[in-house]
């Protein structure tokens, strides 16, 4: 099966930068879910992990009293989670591998963005806030490659189905 990887820059809330004024600089690729494999030529998704971690519940609350047995506990109707991080690995493949990391970073770095794929159909906000990282060259044969790991926040702290 060929599974499609997916980002978008959106807001805080996942909703999509879709009111641009004309001649914002990179206003489609702003406003558009690029398909990553084939809107940076030479990036190839390798794994992402935390894709499905819940982060630890926030809004939970308990008691405990020494003159009382057990515990007063608070649940919620909604439980609101904290952020989780999500590792995604990318292979730069090609003699631009380096220039296609260069941009692919200069992308991830700036706002929030919305990831989704086809393999697993869950989707989840994040902001990247640490180093981006400048691969490890590695060869395969006589192909040198770059593999990078990217911490992304899952603001969230969980994800959501896609449909």
């Amino acid at each position: 099966m060929d599974y499609k990887f997916y980002m978008q820059r959106c807001d805080k809330y996942g909703k999509t930068l879709s009111d641009l004024p004309s001649g914002t600089p990179n206003k489609d690729l702003l406003e558009n879910p690029i398909d990553l494999e084939s809107y940076f030529v030479g990036l190839r998704y390798r794994s992402c992990q935390g894709l499905n971690t819940i982060g630890k519940a926030k809004n939970i609350y308990t008691e405990t009293y020494s003159d009382a047995d057990g515990t007063r506990v608070f649940v919620p109707d909604e439980i609101t989670n904290e952020t989780t991080k999500v590792i995604l690995t990318l292979v730069f493949v090609g003699d631009d591998r380096f220039d296609v990391r260069d941009r692919f970073n200069d992308y991830i770095r700036h706002g929030f963005h919305k990831y989704w794929d086809t393999a697993r159909k869950r989707s989840f906000v994040f902001y990247v806030d640490g180093e981006l990282p400048i691969g490890e060259e590695k060869w395969y044969g006589s192909k040198p490659y770059l593999s990078c790991e990217y911490t992304l926040n899952n603001i969230n702290g969980k994800t959501f189905p896609i449909t």
